[in-house]
């Protein structure tokens, strides 16, 4: 993440550089102190944290307080009403801030059991090996072909999140635990596995699409949802 961090200054400080360059050369009129450059000592450094590092909310916080001083300065709103903005901006993402915890609180549990695969209803508890996934404000793919499979944790917050299980290797009956916010999750899955669902959601839920379970003999994927404004897709292979 280093690397990506300082490649994104160095293309920041090349930019500059080219732009002084041309305008020294008058090959091409380009004024960096326009009205509220200054702006641009916050809103870039964010712009890269958005990028390399973790804590999404700060950063888009960052870059929406930049972005309101620039147009203050650019009288595009009046600079007082921007000012003004700033603190119900800010309300906003603590909020959101607490919303996304609370959501993804660790005290949550999600439970699954080995059971008939007609049986509508599980609880029993499979932790051991699985394997953690968190995205906020941003997306992430995973493919586990060739890769044994014992089960994810995944939350998902005003993102995206892709789990492809189609190539992996499943040995045993597994669980997906999925927290959604504001975002939606994609899980695929092969066609020899009997798929269970369970869930606790407000203005979501699941949908399987394009699988139909084999029956009993075959591993089953249990997959538990917790979606607040957001859902999760099963797709199988057609």
């Amino acid at each position: 993440m280093k690397s990506l961090n300082h490649a994104l200054w160095g293309l920041v400080i090349i930019a500059v550089g080219v732009c002084l360059l041309l305008r020294e050369l008058n090959l091409f009129n380009v004024d960096i102190f326009f009205d509220g450059w200054w702006t641009l000592f916050i809103i870039v450094p964010c712009a890269i944290s958005l990028v390399t590092n973790d804590n999404k909310v700060i950063s888009l916080l960052g870059i929406s307080i930049g972005v309101l001083l620039l147009l203050g300065e650019q009288d595009v709103l009046e600079r007082s009403m921007a000012h003004h903005l700033i603190v119900p901006v800010v309300l906003i993402f603590v909020g959101l801030h607490c919303l996304c915890k609370g959501v993804f609180s660790k005290e949550q549990k999600f439970c699954s059991v080995n059971v008939d695969v007609h049986s509508d209803n599980f609880n029993h508890t499979q932790y051991e090996g699985m394997k953690d996934y968190s995205v906020i404000f941003s997306g992430q793919d995973v493919n586990a072909c060739n890769q044994a499979f014992t089960g994810a944790n995944i939350k998902a917050a005003f993102g995206g999140f892709t789990l492809d299980l189609r190539g992996a290797i499943i040995e045993s009956d597994v669980t997906v635990n999925v927290q959604c916010a504001f975002g939606g999750v994609e899980i695929y899955v092969p066609n020899d596995v009997n798929v269970l669902t369970t869930g606790d959601n407000v203005f979501g839920g699941v949908n399987i699409r394009n699988h139909r379970n084999p029956g009993n003999g075959h591993k089953t994927i249990y997959i538990n949802t917790k979606c607040f404004f957001g859902g999760a897709n099963v797709n199988g292979t057609k």
